[in-house]
């Protein structure tokens, strides 16, 4: 016996009643939006942002305020690096009471990669005139930038170049103990109340940052005190 079908009526309200309420896609929607938007977080975290992100952390551990510069927000460059002209763009700085770790980027020629150092800006008690020693090996160096006269006679021989326009200072620095402690893939210059670490050729991460920090204490500690004021030759 062929069961009975029941009524057109009966069966379109069936349908009716099984179809769910809008409110119940619109719900959907929204958990879809909500795991979509915290999947491309999380993606973005541990891809192009991992670095910035370690960075942080190891900020927050040190007691360094970590800052990003951007073009309406520009972070402006410290004194020994403000008289370069134009002056360097800073993209990263994390900084603390006395020292700032800088990433910064100058002007490059018009379809030229940019060319980013990698700094690190101590703050001294003993005022210096634009001193410094570069790297022999090296391509590029801060110094540079300060057009400063080099001390061939007071050079380590393979490892440094003694510049300064003070020749005073020059002797002074080149017969002190921080040539015998500065890498030789690190550069130095001195200036004003600034020591500043040119590490551009080593990463600028959570694991280099602390042996600069620890280097920089030490340079610091070994640096002679300028007895007389200096003169130009």
């Amino acid at each position: 016996m062929m069961p009975r079908m029941p009524p057109p009526s009966s069966l379109a309200q069936h349908v009716l009643d099984a179809t769910p309420p809008w409110s119940a896609f619109v719900v959907l929607l929204v958990v879809l939006a909500a795991s979509s938007l915290v999947y491309a977080v999380l993606v973005l975290r541990t891809t192009t942002r991992r670095r910035w992100l370690d960075l942080t952390d190891w900020a927050d551990r040190a007691g360094f305020a970590p800052r990003r510069g951007t073009v309406d927000a520009p972070i402006p460059p410290p004194t020994p690096l403000a008289g370069i002209r134009p002056p360097p763009r800073v993209i990263t700085a994390l900084s603390d009471a006395r020292t700032e770790l800088l990433q910064v980027e100058l002007a490059a020629a018009p379809g030229a990669a940019p060319d980013r150092r990698h700094l690190l800006v101590r703050r001294v008690e003993v005022a210096w005139p634009p001193t410094g020693l570069r790297p022999a090996a090296a391509d590029r160096a801060i110094v540079d930038l300060f057009t400063l006269p080099s001390h061939p006679s007071l050079a380590a021989p393979g490892r440094f170049a003694v510049v300064s326009g003070d020749v005073l200072a020059a002797r002074l620095l080149a017969r002190s103990s921080l040539p015998a402690l500065l890498p030789g893939d690190l550069g130095l210059l001195l200036y004003d109340h600034h020591l500043i670490i040119d590490f551009t050729a080593r990463p600028f991460d959570p694991i280099e940052l602390p042996r600069l920090l620890a280097l920089a204490d030490q340079l610091v500690s070994r640096l002679p005190a300028m007895k007389e004021p200096t003169r130009s030759p």
